[in-house]
């Protein structure tokens, strides 16, 4: 038995969904695996991304203890994914939270006017251009696509309250796009601990019998970019390595 680390940094994408859930699905199935801790460096990205690895998260941690500990960064979408662990871990430097979303789309009009562009529109459909570049702000459509962008906040929001167990008015204070230091974030209770991955290991091999003995899991590089920047043989032996010793 042991315990599955997986490393997840940069920005949450399709991508990313698509490299992870291979090794999420693994760590689900494989019986020998008795916990996850969930390693954290993500400013977030987008929200549907976000939020399916916060329902895959959350699945495993209804098997078996899963972790979060967030190492520099666990912020929006990433914040999303921590709450979805039964406990978060964080180290005395990171920061963490940003409990909002934001969209923001680039205009042109004032420019392609200047230098004597246009785009001309064919649609079908009042709000088919809404939150165009090339179009004339239309306060309407930006009410419309304003609603749209409360609508998906408040699915972040109550994932945290009901995880966080938040009252009505402590997520009022907390989700306000604020990001805040690990100290700050425990007396909210954003965070359940301040520490490293070996705090975390320990606590849950003391609560859960889940064992210290560790094995960390992240997605495979594309084979083009493991040989960049190495002799032929090395990369060969290497190669040859990982084939005997992946577990995904």
């Amino acid at each position: 038995m042991y315990v599955a680390k997986i490393n997840f940094s940069g920005r949450i994408s399709q991508r990313s969904l698509n490299e992870y859930s291979p090794i999420l699905d693994y760590v689900e199935r494989k019986k020998k695996i008795s916990g996850l801790i969930l390693v954290i460096n993500s400013g977030g990205g987008d929200a549907a991304s976000s939020q399916l690895l916060f329902n895959r998260i959350r699945k495993i941690d209804t098997i078996k203890p899963v972790y979060a500990y967030i190492n520099g960064a666990g912020a929006s979408g990433a914040y999303w994914m921590a709450c979805a662990c039964r406990k978060i871990y964080s180290l005395e430097t990171s920061i963490i939270g940003s409990i909002g979303v934001i969209s923001m789309v680039p205009n042109f009009k004032i420019l392609m006017d200047r230098i004597g562009v246009r785009v001309d529109v064919d649609k079908i459909g009042k709000y088919k251009d809404m939150n165009s570049p090339f179009g004339e702000p239309d306060k309407e459509s930006a009410i419309k696509y304003h609603e749209i962008l409360e609508e998906i906040f408040s699915v972040f929001r109550d994932s945290v309250k009901e995880r966080r167990r938040f009252t009505d008015d402590e997520i009022t204070g907390i989700a306000t796009g604020e990001v805040f230091a690990p100290r700050k974030a425990k007396s909210l209770r954003l965070i359940d601990e301040i520490g490293d991955s070996e705090a975390a290991l320990e606590d849950m091999s003391r609560a859960y019998g889940a064992g210290k003995k560790t094995r960390t899991f992240g997605p495979r590089r594309p084979l083009v970019s493991r040989v960049i920047g190495m002799d032929f043989f090395t990369s060969m032996r290497d190669s040859i390595i990982e084939m005997f010793l992946s577990e995904y």
